[in-house]
């Protein structure tokens, strides 16, 4: 009986630590305050992330983290990320881009608008394999 007890208490502690590794492993996106008319919630969905202060074509004031070439229907704008994890992708320089997959929501903008960009709220961003 003492075998059976030690053999259960082993598993409770295996699993107790799996948990947390599973815990420690997500990445916590703080949010912005993304205010649109109108949100598109996106899941999964792939696109190149770059670093970089130039975007369809006009030099920015200052470089940000951007998704370009999604696959999401009828957008072409690139996304800027208003919550970035840069700790998740500290690698990253600036110029340097990255194949990732991502969810979140994006702030649409009216048609009549004449924009560079779309802004993103992430939920969730991982490199692609």
């Amino acid at each position: 009986m003492e075998m059976h007890s030690l053999v259960f208490v082993s598993l409770i502690c295996l699993s107790f630590a799996l948990s947390c590794q599973k815990v420690d492993n997500q990445m916590a996106i703080g949010n912005c305050d993304l205010q649109a008319d109108k949100l598109l919630h996106v899941e999964n969905e792939t696109g190149t992330l770059v670093y970089t202060d130039y975007i369809s074509g006009i030099k920015l004031s200052k470089a940000n983290y951007f998704i370009i070439d999604t696959d999401i229907d009828n957008l072409s704008l690139p996304l800027e990320i208003c919550n970035f994890p840069r700790e998740e992708f500290s690698y990253l320089e600036y110029g340097d881009s990255v194949n990732v997959i991502f969810s979140g929501q994006i702030g649409l903008l009216p048609e009549t608008v004449d924009a560079l960009n779309l802004i993103i709220e992430l939920r969730s961003i991982k490199e692609a394999n």
